[in-house]
Parts: C-alpha cells; sequence; structure tokens
C-alpha cells in the first residue's frame, strides 16, 4: 500500500499546478454604472414587452479574465497584477441591461 502512495504523490503535486495553484491577482476590476440602480422589484413583461440583452461579441483578447494592453496594433500584453471580476463581455452586458432598466422606469416602454 505504501509504494503505491509514493508513486501517486508526484502526480498528484504535478496535477496541482493545473488547478489554481497561481497567485492571485492584487487588483480584480469591473464595470459599474455612474448611478446605482435600486434593487428590481419582481417584474413581469407580457409577450412582445421583454427586452434581452445578449452579452456581445468580442475580440479573442476580451474573452478572459485577464486586462489586455494593446502595446501597437499587433502586440497585446495582459497586466500582471490586475483581472476583470468577470469576461468584460458580460460585464458589459450587466451594465447595459442596468441602463435600459433605468430609462424604462423613468421613461417608461417607448417601442412599438
Amino acid at each position: 500500500m505504501r509504494p503505491k502512495l509514493l508513486l501517486a504523490l508526484p502526480a498528484a503535486l504535478a496535477l496541482s499546478g493545473c488547478f489554481g495553484g497561481g497567485k492571485a491577482p492584487s487588483e480584480l476590476l469591473t464595470l459599474t454604472s455612474a448611478q446605482a440602480r435600486p434593487p428590481a422589484t419582481p417584474r413581469s413583461a407580457g409577450q412582445g414587452e421583454a427586452i434581452t440583452v445578449a452579452v456581445p461579441a468580442v475580440p479573442q483578447a476580451l474573452r478572459t479574465n485577464r486586462i489586455p494592453v494593446y502595446v501597437n496594433e499587433t502586440t497585446i500584453q495582459y497586466l500582471t497584477d490586475g483581472a476583470w471580476v468577470e469576461q468584460p463581455g458580460a460585464l458589459f452586458a450587466q451594465r447595459m441591461a442596468d441602463e435600459v432598466g433605468k430609462v424604462l422606469e423613468h421613461d417608461g416602454p417607448r417601442f412599438t
């Protein structure tokens, strides 16, 4: 039993680096609205009254939590001490949905 355990230990240590063994970033960034929206109350919408905000298609450099820095037109580097709290496309969709919700609450639906 003991020789099997000794053989499994190096394999387990080698795999541990694959599961988040790296250093956590010192900064986490997000996108926020200029004016906070109050927590939403439960709502319902009839057929044709709902708006869905989809996550936009973004360039490959933004499909990660890492923060890209464009050095020039062909070179991208990533910040080492910072990361997005979520992928930027999802953050943008959340902010867009917040802003659309604010407009609809303030002005009411204007779509036909």
